[in-house]
Parts: structure tokens; C-alpha cells; sequence
């Protein structure tokens, strides 16, 4: 049986940081944000990661400009794209606090908006 998801996604391109939390000074840049939702996001990478990973984003949204927000997240799935070598990774967004999760109702709220 499939799992239902919680929250819609949306296919928006925002400046998105991160790191693996076991490693906070190597910062990648990511370049192909594939969807974000209040629950979590999907990206796709050349890098393979392992389930359970925990990853730091800082993503930049246009409303909050300069400013851009922490998330923690867990990797909780890979896939890698046929004939390619290319992965989609799945991040739960994780221990989400105050300021985190209306950055991100916000984010809805206008991608909702948008998508009328």
C-alpha cells in the first residue's frame, strides 16, 4: 500500500545550502531542488547518500530575503534515476522550530496562491 503524503509539494527553485550534519564545514550548493513541502523536500545529486543520514539546509525564500532559514532534515529515501548517475534523495524535515515551521506555512500559503 502506498503512502499517502501529508503535505502538497511544490516544484520551486529556491537558494538552497546544506551540509550532512556529521560534516557542517563542507557546504554544497544545491542546483537541482526538485520539490519542498512543509514535511521535506527531494533534491536530486551525483552523490549517493545512505537512508537515515542527517542533513542542514539553509534555504533562502524571496520573502524572507536576506534572511534564510535552518532546517534540520533525515534522508529517508534514494533512488537512482534509470540509465544515469544521478540520485533523488528524500529529506523529512526534522525537530522544526517555531520560526522554521512559519517560514515554511508561509511558503505554502504563497505557492498555493501561485498555483490558482
Amino acid at each position: 500500500m502506498k503512502k499517502e503524503r501529508q503535505d502538497p509539494r511544490y516544484k520551486k527553485q529556491y537558494t538552497v545550502n546544506f551540509s550532512l550534519k556529521d560534516h557542517p564545514d563542507k557546504t554544497e550548493t544545491l542546483s537541482g531542488l526538485l520539490d519542498i513541502s512543509k514535511g521535506g523536500l527531494k533534491f536530486g545529486s551525483y552523490e549517493k547518500y545512505d537512508v537515515g543520514m542527517g542533513v542542514v539546509f539553509r534555504i533562502q525564500f524571496p520573502f524572507l530575503y536576506p534572511q534564510a532559514i535552518k532546517l534540520q532534515g533525515t534522508i529517508v529515501g534514494v533512488q537512482q534515476v534509470p540509465m544515469g548517475k544521478l540520485y533523488r534523495i528524500s529529506v523529512k524535515f526534522v525537530d522544526l522550530d517555531e520560526a522554521s515551521k512559519s517560514a515554511l506555512e508561509q511558503m505554502e500559503k504563497i505557492n498555493q496562491k501561485s498555483a490558482l
